[in-house]
């Protein structure tokens, strides 16, 4: 089957870091789904693609393998403020920040499982 396919204009994905070449990385994601792909999508249709980040790092700091979308496919950069983090940059719904939903720690209650 041949679908025309729908242009992408604007793609907006969520990270943790960037550094001022554009590259993100994703430790405090919870879900690290489809946000390469959603850039990707979006450059090939001639759209841009906006990060919304709680922090930058230094040029060529972030580790490589850490690197989940790479800088020459993201735009622009926007840093959220420290204070207007838990508002506009929480984890989920519920939680502004869970270290067991990245897995950075495991939970007291799985400990018999």
């Amino acid at each position: 089957l041949l679908y025309k396919a729908l242009p992408i204009q604007v793609a907006i994905i969520r990270a943790t870091t960037a550094d001022s070449s554009g590259n993100l990385s994703f430790e405090h994601e919870s879900l690290l789904c489809d946000q390469r792909i959603i850039a990707t999508a979006a450059r090939n249709s001639g759209g841009v693609v906006l990060a919304q980040v709680e922090r930058l790092a230094a040029l060529r700091s972030l580790p490589s393998r850490s690197v989940g979308v790479p800088g020459a496919m993201v735009d622009c950069v926007c840093v959220v403020d420290e204070e207007d983090r838990d508002y506009f940059h929480p984890m989920s719904f519920t939680s502004k920040y869970n270290p067991v939903l990245t897995g950075e720690v495991k939970s007291p209650c799985c400990d018999n499982i």
